[in-house]
């Protein structure tokens, strides 16, 4: 495999390794200690995600808003190659499922 990028793959592939041995070997604690780091992030990073996501979403709508965003991404021959319903439906969609 030479496109294997050995200095981001082998680490990542450890930590699996070593987490997945722990949680076959161990389940009772790996669930213990699993849930004791959700909760520690959902109290120390739930507020940051929330005030963050509102960011982004004011930084969107200011952005429609004002004329940048009325620049067409590829040239002022353009043309979207999906419609606007089918936009919707993506959305949707991939919102459900991240839910």
């Amino acid at each position: 495999m030479p496109s294997l990028r050995h200095h981001l793959f082998w680490p990542v592939f450890g930590i699996f390794a070593i987490t997945s041995a722990l949680a076959l070997f161990n389940p009772e604690s790996f669930t213990q200690q699993i849930a004791a780091v959700n909760a520690s992030m959902l109290e120390f990073v739930g507020p940051l995600f929330s005030i963050s996501t509102l960011v982004f979403l004011l930084l969107v709508i200011l952005i429609f808003i004002s004329p940048l965003g009325r620049i067409v991404l590829g040239g002022k021959e353009a043309t979207p190659l999906l419609k606007k319903p089918q936009w919707i439906f993506i959305t949707l969609c991939t919102t459900i499922a991240s839910g």
